[in-house]
C-alpha cells in the first residue's frame, strides 16, 4: 500500500464507519493531490478490519466537468436541466428563477477579442456567485446567458437580490439584463417558469435599447 495512504488509514482507522464509503484526499510526495474512496469491512476469521481503497481522482474530475462550465466554474446547462427535471418531479414550493443576459459580450468579442470577452464572463460569474446563497443553483446556460434557481424563494427576496446584483454590476461597469419569475404550483411547470423569466429579461433588454 502507498505510504501516504497507509499513514492516513492508520490515523483515521477508528473514525471510519464499517460498510460506509468515505472519500479522502491524500497529498502525495510529488505534490499531487489525489482522492480515494475508502470502504471498511470487518472479517470474522480473526484478521480484523480490511480496507477497500480506490483512486477516484479521474472519476471525480470527469463528474465535475460533466456538470460545470469550464471557463467560469459555475454549473452548466446539463446540470441546470437535471435540476429542472428534479424540481418538476418533486414537491418543491416555491421555486424562483432569475435569468441574466450580458448586454455587451458580443460587442466586446468583436471589438477587443474573445480573451476580453472571457474576462467579462469570469468577472460577472464571480459577482453572480457572490450575490446568492450556496444552496441556490447558479448556472451558465449559454454563451452570455446565466440562470439562478432559488428554493424557498419570495418575490421580495428575489427583487432584493437582483438589486444587489445590479448594483455590483454597475460598480464593475458591467451591463446585464435580468428577468425573474416564481412558481407556487405543485408540481412546478418548469417550461412556464423559464418562459416568464426569459420574457421579463428580454423586456428589460428592449427598454435599454429604447433609451439608447
Amino acid at each position: 500500500m502507498n505510504k501516504e495512504i497507509s499513514d492516513l488509514i492508520g490515523r483515521m482507522r477508528e473514525d471510519i464507519v464499517e460498510n460506509e464509503e468515505v472519500e479522502v484526499e491524500v497529498k502525495k510526495e510529488n505534490g499531487d493531490l489525489r482522492t480515494f474512496s475508502v470502504l471498511k469491512s470487518h472479517v470474522e476469521d480473526g484478521k480484523g478490519d480490511i480496507f477497500l481503497i480506490q483512486d477516484i481522482t479521474e472519476i471525480k474530475k470527469l463528474r465535475y466537468l460533466s456538470f460545470h462550465d469550464i471557463l467560469t466554474g459555475l454549473y452548466n446547462l446539463n446540470f441546470f436541466e437535471e435540476e429542472s427535471r428534479r424540481i418538476e418531479s418533486g414537491r418543491f414550493n416555491p421555486i424562483g428563477l432569475i435569468i441574466c443576459d450580458l448586454d455587451s459580450l458580443k460587442s466586446i468579442n468583436d471589438s477587443f477579442g474573445h480573451k476580453e470577452g472571457d474576462n467579462l464572463l469570469i468577472a460577472f460569474s464571480k459577482i453572480l456567485k457572490a450575490s446568492f446563497r450556496k444552496s441556490d443553483i447558479v448556472s451558465r446556460i449559454g454563451g452570455d446567458e446565466f440562470a439562478v434557481l432559488l428554493f424557498d424563494a419570495t418575490k421580495a427576496s428575489m427583487k432584493s437580490k437582483v438589486r444587489h446584483l445590479q448594483e455590483a454590476c454597475r460598480f464593475n461597469k458591467i451591463s446585464v439584463s435580468v428577468g425573474l419569475s416564481i412558481s407556487d404550483n405543485i408540481p412546478v411547470v418548469f417550461q412556464s417558469l423559464f418562459a416568464k423569466a426569459d420574457e421579463a429579461m428580454y423586456e428589460e433588454k428592449k427598454k435599454k435599447k429604447g433609451r439608447q
